[in-house]
């Protein structure tokens, strides 16, 4: 066998082992790490892809917390970044934005379907949804602003990049 065929049976046999020992083990290990969410996924509802996002981002967040190698200051800054961006996750699935409208302005009067509320009584009611879909708009938003990150033609030569940077960008978010 001359050299070049055996560069080439060497190189098949250290991928084909690669495969075994690197790529087989790591697939068992991700859908074992994600059976929840393999479990309930569907093509046709966009809440299973946001359940996938979830627990990408969570195991994301614990990894940096726990064994991230980056200084404090900008990891922590990340970590905190990415636990918003899982809450805002949460309030999306969870459907929370009619308790937090409640909140802020008082609960809904119920009564609706039998047509028994008074003119007040509706329209507190329709302040509440209102505000709702006002905070779910605004945290689809942040979302993808925290997703996105930040400009880099906004970091001039004259700024301290530590007081410059904020954590946000999926694109950083590895260690």
């Amino acid at each position: 066998m001359d050299t070049y065929k055996r560069q080439r049976f060497t190189r098949a046999a250290e991928a084909c082992w690669d495969f075994i020992k690197i790529t087989i083990p790591r697939f068992f290990a991700n859908v074992w790490r994600f059976r929840r969410e393999l479990a309930t996924h569907q093509w046709w509802d966009y809440y299973h892809t946001l359940y996938m996002m979830r627990r990408s981002l969570t195991i994301i967040r614990d990894g940096l917390a726990r064994r991230g190698s980056e200084v404090p200051e900008t990891r922590l800054m990340k970590v905190a970044k990415i636990t918003r961006a899982i809450t805002i996750l949460d309030n999306i699935i969870e459907s929370r934005y009619i308790e937090m409208a409640e909140s802020s302005l008082g609960e809904i009067h119920p009564g609706l379907l039998e047509g028994t509320l008074t003119e007040d009584q509706n329209d507190h009611n329709s302040r509440v949804y209102d505000k709702a879909r006002e905070l779910e708009e605004s945290e689809w938003k942040e979302l993808f602003v925290i997703l996105e990150g930040q400009d880099p033609t906004t970091f001039g030569p004259d700024q301290d990049w530590r007081e410059w940077f904020d954590g946000s960008g999926i694109r950083g978010w590895w260690d």
